[in-house]
């Protein structure tokens, strides 16, 4: 890469419109949140064994992993007097309200796989919708290195205190009112996240309006949105950002979703330590402790880059989940919720754990958006929600693994017919089973990570290189669009 002296002139977003942005990221997640109850829902309210159940799920992600390109090819080219961007974010959440409700509401009443199934196909894609405008709304708020990472620090945030809430919820209201994880709680939970998942989207949508404007992104890359398959191949074999994100993308979320699966939570918290409404009863104090550190690491990457923000927290992460499970061994489980000194470590690993999930996520997010500007800087290419759905393919392959891998986990304890319950007998069995899904899967997913950023290019100083070479390709293209637009 040639040595540029420019200093960018970065596009940037008043700030307050970037916090309320970032609740459209956080009610797609809501919506994921509520899904991860689907195996439950599926023994519950269809009456789905638990080994059928992670077949479905897993093949979901597989789905999902198969319409994410045709979303992304779809977005970048919608014109409308509502933006590019907005109309696919509402229609995603459209899709999505209208599955949930016909899933928890309508579906049980007919015990239909089909039914169970057809539903949770609609969510995904509807989910997919909301992933790829929302993408490209980031693309658009800010190129500003030290702006950029806000836009993650304020989604994590709304989305860890939305989650508090509904941790407290669940755990410590309908987990007592229905006096186990029945069909009741779970369709009152959808009905909170139905409203707040609308008033979330609208806000957001709100906020970004003045950002998603159809003649500022053509000026920008006017042009640049016409891609074959020849660009998707340079992407993955001459961008050499690209397959170190798609990596640590993989293995992250793979691991995060095993680690923060429901039966895993039922089975730390109910069997092992003997208390299931302590998992919601310490989520009060795991927020806070993850807030802290996700403001932490995105200060951090404002100054050094994602990429070195990113590797820092990975090492941390692996030394805590060993840290951990050393704990665990040694402490009585029974204490841990009843004892004050085991009570207040167990609370720090465990937030620890959780945050580490998010602060690496944020990260990871944030090189999504350098990885797509280094495209543009490369080739000249708009690639936008593209390179996420490139990527996803193969990271929704491997992740949909991890229904997979739970489903297989659970089986040799003997869950084959039903999922974990609070009232089951513990055993050591039970034990490193959940220790292995809890903190050895993270570990290894963060130690994969690790290998796969030293092949990464982009610092925080080639990222100031890209910016500036990029603002002349966006001249030129506005250029050409002026050019164009007085022909007509």
């Amino acid at each position: 890469m040639k040595e540029n002296k420019m200093t960018p002139e970065y596009v940037r977003t008043d700030t307050w419109r970037i916090a309320l942005s970032s609740m459209i990221q956080s009610s797609n997640t809501m919506f994921l949140g509520l899904m991860t109850f689907a195996s439950y829902l599926a023994s519950k309210g269809y009456g789905i064994a638990t080994i059928a159940a992670g077949i479905i799920i897993s093949n979901m992600r597989v789905f999902d992993a198969i319409t994410d390109p045709i979303v992304a090819w779809f977005v970048p080219r919608v014109r409308t007097r509502f933006g590019v961007a907005r109309p696919t974010v509402f229609l995603g959440y459209l899709l999505q309200a209208v599955s949930v409700f016909l899933m928890f509401f309508v579906g049980p009443s007919t015990g239909s796989q089909i039914f169970f199934i057809t539903c949770y196909l609609v969510q995904v894609l509807g989910y997919t919708f909301v992933n790829k405008g929302n993408e490209m709304l980031q693309l658009q708020m800010t190129t500003d290195p030290k702006q950029r990472p806000l836009i993650f620090r304020f989604g994590q945030t709304v989305t860890m205190l939305t989650s508090l809430v509904l941790s407290l919820l669940r755990s410590n209201i309908l987990f007592p009112k229905y006096g186990g994880l029945e069909l009741g709680l779970f369709q009152d939970l959808a009905t909170f996240i139905l409203i707040m998942n609308t008033i979330y989207t609208l806000v957001g949508l709100f906020a970004v309006a003045p950002v998603d404007n159809v003649e500022n992104f053509e000026r920008n890359f006017h042009g640049a949105t016409k891609f074959h398959l020849k660009d998707i191949w340079n992407l993955i074999a001459h961008n050499r950002a690209f397959l170190p994100f798609v990596i640590s993308m993989a293995t992250d979320k793979l691991a995060s979703a095993a680690s923060s699966h429901s039966a895993i939570t039922t089975l730390l918290f109910g069997v092992i330590i003997g208390n299931y409404a302590f998992s919601g009863t310490i989520s009060i104090y795991t927020t806070a402790f993850t807030l802290i550190m996700i403001w932490m690491a995105t200060g951090t990457a404002r100054k050094k880059g994602n990429r070195a923000s990113y590797l820092r927290w990975c090492w941390i992460a692996i030394i805590t989940a060993a840290a951990a499970l050393v704990f665990m061994l040694l402490v009585d489980r029974t204490s841990i919720s009843q004892s004050f000194i085991p009570t207040v470590i167990f609370v720090a690993f465990y937030a620890a754990m959780g945050s580490f999930r998010s602060t690496t996520n944020a990260n990871v997010q944030a090189m999504q958006l350098d990885i797509t500007d280094y495209e543009f800087y490369l080739h000249g290419k708009f690639l936008g929600p593209m390179v996420a759905s490139t990527a996803t393919i193969l990271q929704k392959t491997i992740d949909s693994l991890s229904s997979v891998i739970i489903a297989a986990l659970l089986a040799g304890l003997g869950y084959v017919e039903t999922m974990p319950d609070p009232s089951d007998p513990y055993t050591s069995s039970v034990f490193w089973v959940t220790m292995f899904a809890w903190l050895g899967l993270p570990a290894l997913g963060f130690l994969a990570s690790i290998i796969a950023m030293r092949f990464s290019p982009l610092t925080a100083e080639v990222m100031v290189e890209v910016q500036a070479a990029n603002n002349e390709r966006k001249a030129k293209n506005a250029a050409a669009y002026e050019k164009e637009m007085a022909k007509k």
